[in-house]
C-alpha cells in the first residue's frame, strides 16, 4: 500500500500579489508492494480473529475473495485482505472436519442402530449403543472444533509481545495448496492502492469506506478580484486589472493535496499537533463491467488528463478523480475518508465534498484478547459445557442454517471464468468485474465502542473540512478571483445547525444542500 505525501513546502498565505507556486506531480508515488506492514497490523490481526469466531462473517470473506475471484478486490488500506481470506478458508476447513464426523455419527447411527432393532432380541440394546456413541461423536467433534478455535484465537492471533515467542500474529496466511499462494499473491496486487485507479462494481464509487457521514457541494461564479482587497461589491471583470489568472480543475487538485498536507502534517512544528494517519492521494474511480476484465499494469486504465477523463467523463465506462484525504486513527479501526472533487465549467466552479466513516472492527473480534492463553482444565470444562449447548442450539437452527448456506451457493452459480484474451467479445457474457465489498467494511461494527472514538470521528472531519476549505481560498486567491461569493458559501458549510441563545436575527440565504440525502426548497411569505 502506497501513500501520497507531498513534503514540498508551499507559499505563506498572502494576499493576490503571490506568485504562483509550482503544482505538484498529480500522481501517486509509488511506494512498497510487499504488503508486510499491512498483514501485521492490528486490523488484520482483528478481522483474522473474526474469520474464526463469526462464521457469517468468514462466509462473506470467502464469497467476496474466493467464490467470485472474477472480482478485482477492493483497495485494502492499513489491513492485508489476503491473510483475512487465509484464515476464512482455515475456519471453514475446520468447520467441514467437524461437520463430516457428525455426519458419520448420524449415518453409523441410521445404519446400524436403526437397522439393529430388526436384527433380533440384541436389536433394542444396539439402537441404544448407536445412539449413545452417535451423540457423543457429534458432542466431542464440536469440542474439538472449539477448543482448535479457542487456541487459534487466545494463542497464535495473538499480539506477538517477545521477539524469540513461538507464538503470536505473524501476518502470514495459512496455507494448505499452492493455489492459494497464488490467490493471495493476486488480491494483494489488486489491493495495493499504488495504481492511483480503483475498479468499483455496482453502483457506488467509494468502495470500502464505510458509510455516508456528510455531503455538501456548491457552485460559485468566477470572477476578477476587486482593486481593493476591502471593497464589499463585486466588480466588473472588465475593469479588473490583473483579471484571473486561468487555472484546470487538476490545478486545484494539486495544490488543496499539496498544501493539506504540509498544514496537517509536514510543516507541522509540534508534534502533537500533527495529524498522525493522514494520508492524501489523488484516484480515479472507474466503474468496471462489460465483456473483458479491467486491464492491468500501469497503463491499464485511465489516466487523469487523458483523453478518457475529459472527452469521456460523462460516458458509463467513465472514470472520475477524487482527492482522497483518509485519516486512520485508533490504531486503523476508526477511518474517516473524504472525497473532493473540483469541476470547472467556464467560469463556475463547483466544488463537492463527500465524507465517509468506517466504523471499528466488531466487538465480538476483540473478546478473545481478554481470555487466558490457551487451554486449561477449566477453560476445557467450559467449552464442554458450552459444546453440548451449542450442539442443541444447531440442531434447532439447522433449517435457517441450510437455507443461508444454499443462497450463499446460488450467489457463488455467479461465479464467472477469466476469459480467454483471444476470444471474440461478442461471445463472452456481460460481466462486472469491479469490486462490490471490502474485507475491512465486512467486519465494521454498527455504532462507536468508545464516546472518545465518536469525539474524534467528529474532530477530524471538522478539522479536513475546515482546511480544505480555507486552501481552496487560498489558491482562488492567487489566481485573482474575486472570494466573495466562495466565502458566502463557506459559511453555510460551516455553519450548518446554528443554535441562536440571544436576541437577534440570523439570515440565512442560499440554498446549499448538506447531506448524503439532503434537499432544500425556498418559500415566500404573505
Amino acid at each position: 500500500m502506497s501513500t501520497d505525501r507531498t513534503t514540498s513546502s508551499a507559499p505563506p498565505p498572502g494576499g493576490p500579489d503571490r506568485t504562483d507556486p509550482a503544482p505538484p506531480d498529480p500522481s501517486p508515488v509509488p511506494g512498497g508492494q510487499d504488503g508486510a506492514p499491512s498483514a501485521q497490523s492490528e486490523v488484520t490481526r482483528l478481522l483474522s480473529v473474526g474469520a474464526h469466531v463469526d462464521r457469517e462473517f468468514a462466509d462473506r470473506v470467502i464469497e467476496e475473495l474466493f467464490d467470485n475471484r472474477h472480482r478485482l478486490a477492493a483497495p485494502a488500506y492499513g489491513y492485508d485482505a489476503a491473510t483475512v481470506l487465509g484464515h476464512a478458508l482455515a475456519a471453514r476447513r475446520l468447520r467441514r472436519v467437524r461437520t463430516a464426523v457428525s455426519t458419520a455419527a448420524a449415518l453409523q447411527w441410521l445404519l446400524v442402530g436403526v437397522l439393529a432393532v430388526v436384527a433380533g432380541p440384541l436389536g433394542v440394546t444396539a439402537f441404544w449403543v448407536c445412539t449413545v456413541v452417535g451423540l457423543w461423536a457429534a458432542w466431542a467433534a464440536r469440542l474439538v472444533g472449539e477448543i482448535v478455535t479457542r487456541q487459534i484465537t487466545t494463542v497464535h492471533l495473538r499480539p506477538a509481545t517477545r521477539s524469540d515467542a513461538g507464538y503470536g500474529f505473524d501476518g502470514e496466511p495459512p496455507l494448505s495448496t499452492t493455489s492459494d499462494a497464488e490467490i493471495y499473491d493476486e488480491i494483494r496486487q489488486e489491493q495495493d492502492g499504488s495504481s492511483g485507479i480503483v475498479h468499483y462494481g455496482g453502483y457506488m464509487p467509494f468502495v470500502g469506506a464505510g458509510h455516508a457521514l456528510r455531503a455538501w457541494s456548491f457552485a460559485v461564479l468566477l470572477d476578477g478580484a476587486p482593486l481593493h482587497p476591502t471593497a464589499l461589491s463585486r466588480p466588473d471583470p472588465a475593469s479588473t486589472p490583473a483579471g484571473i489568472t486561468p487555472f484546470t480543475g487538476p490545478e486545484l487538485t494539486a495544490y488543496v493535496q499539496e498544501r493539506l498536507t504540509t498544514h496537517l502534517l509536514t510543516e507541522v512544528s509540534h508534534p502533537d499537533q500533527r495529524l498522525d494517519g493522514l494520508e492524501v492521494t489523488r484516484r480515479l474511480y472507474a466503474r468496471a463491467d462489460g465483456p473483458h476484465p479491467p486491464a492491468s499494469g500501469e497503463d491499464g486504465g485511465p489516466r487523469p488528463d487523458g483523453p478518457s477523463t475529459r472527452e469521456r467523463s460523462e460516458h458509463y465506462d467513465a472514470a472520475r478523480e477524487f482527492l482522497v484525504v483518509r485519516v486512520g486513527s485508533w490504531s486503523e479501526e476508526l477511518v474517516l475518508t473524504v472525497f473532493l472533487n473540483f469541476d470547472l465549467k467556464g467560469r463556475v466552479l463547483h466544488t463537492q465534498l463527500h465524507a465517509y466513516e468506517l466504523l471499528p472492527v466488531k466487538a465480538a473480534y476483540h473478546a478473545p484478547d481478554r481470555l487466558p492463553r490457551g487451554v486449561n482444565s477449566r477453560v476445557l470444562r467450559t467449552l464442554a459445557l458450552e459444546a453440548l449447548l451449542g450442539g442443541m442450539g444447531a440442531v434447532a437452527a439447522a433449517p435457517r442454517a441450510l437455507r443461508s448456506r444454499r443462497a450463499a451457493a446460488r450467489r457463488a452459480t455467479g461465479t464467472v471464468p477469466l476469459p480467454d484474451p483471444d476470444t471474440d467479445a461478442g461471445d463472452l457474457p456481460y460481466t462486472d468485474w469491479g469490486a462490490r465489498h471490502s474485507v475491512r467494511q465486512l467486519g465494521a461494527s454498527s455504532g462507536y465502542h468508545h464516546y472518545f472514538q465518536r469525539m474524534d470521528s467528529t474532530k477530524y472531519f471538522k478539522v479536513v473540512e475546515r482546511r480544505t476549505l480555507e486552501v481552496i481560498l487560498d489558491f482562488l486567491d492567487l489566481k485573482h478571483v474575486d472570494t466573495t461569493e466562495f466565502r458566502a458559501r463557506q459559511s453555510e458549510v460551516l455553519n450548518v445547525g446554528i443554535l441562536q441563545t440571544g436576541s437577534g436575527t440570523i439570515v440565512n440565504r442560499g440554498t446549499t444542500a448538506v447531506g448524503s440525502d439532503a434537499s432544500v426548497s425556498v418559500t415566500g411569505s404573505g
